[in-house]
């Protein structure tokens, strides 16, 4: 029997044509023109977001560039010393690029794992150990940047000049690492070979920087004390060089090599191109 009822007491119903395919009605036309606005209003923000955070960091990194130019020009660096930080900064952005593609293969694996699935490893994960998350990793930071970074820079600006000269060229190199960790080691475009060997490669190079610091520190509060100029401020700086190379010597060998790198070279998790 055929139906009583016509398609005019059905107005919204779906109509077909001579293929069985169903055409959407004006409804579902206009909600899928407002679903598909408010997409393109979402990546048009997201892309407006992205750029603004280039800008600002293309800012940022030229400001810390020529920060470290001056310092090493105002307390006389050794022209080692800066032809070292920044032959080191080009070598790591060249081997990125040409050795590792830019960390593509990473990414393409990436993209294609499948979500909370723990068995295959997160080839963009950003964690720098496994425990990154926990209260002492914060800790362990704040730490290495009091006396590495405020207290030579308070040393600097406070004390004499031949002490501020003493301790200029490890902080010079710590800022290039700093600045070279901000443009690396978070960066899914960057493998994690080059990743690990921002810190790795800057932290051995200090350890001569700092040796000699001791060295000369230790020179300078001996004649310091025979003349009576200060001496407490050379005092200072010899506990100050003393104490930074011994931290920075384990933070080298002891957490560097020891606690990260096993998680930067992990073959799955950063693969190579071949």
């Amino acid at each position: 029997m055929t139906s009583c009822v016509s398609e005019a007491d059905h107005p919204a119903k779906m109509t077909t044509n001579t293929a069985g395919d169903e055409k959407p009605t004006v409804l579902e036309k206009h909600q899928q023109g407002r679903t598909t606005e408010t997409g393109n209003l979402f990546h048009g923000y997201l892309n407006h977001k992205r750029r603004a955070e280039n800008a600002s960091s293309r800012v940022t990194l030229t400001v810390q560039v020529g920060l470290a130019a001056w310092f090493a020009w105002k307390y006389d660096v050794p022209a080692v010393d800066v032809l070292f930080s920044f032959g080191y900064a080009a070598y790591l952005l060249l081997v990125n690029r040409f050795r590792f593609d830019s960390n593509r293969l990473a990414q393409i694996q990436g993209r294609r794992r499948p979500n909370h699935d723990t068995t295959v490893p997160n080839n963009l994960d950003m964690q720098l150990i496994p425990d990154s998350e926990e209260p002492w990793f914060a800790r362990y930071m704040v730490f290495y940047a009091t006396i590495g970074l405020i207290l030579p820079l308070g040393t600097i600006v406070m004390g004499p000049r031949n002490m501020a000269v003493l301790c200029a060229p490890h902080l010079f190199v710590l800022c290039m690492q700093i600045i070279m960790e901000g443009l690396l080691v978070m960066n899914e475009n960057c493998h994690d070979l080059v990743r690990i060997l921002v810190p790795i490669g800057y932290s051995a190079y200090r350890e001569r920087s700092l040796m000699v610091w001791c060295t000369e520190a230790f020179v300078a509060t001996e004649s310091a004390a025979e003349m009576i100029q200060e001496p407490w401020w050379y005092w200072w700086g010899l506990a100050l060089s003393v104490f930074n190379l011994v931290a920075w010597t384990y933070n080298l060998f002891g957490f560097l090599l020891l606690r990260m790198t096993p998680n930067f070279i992990d073959p799955q998790r950063s693969p190579t191109p071949e």
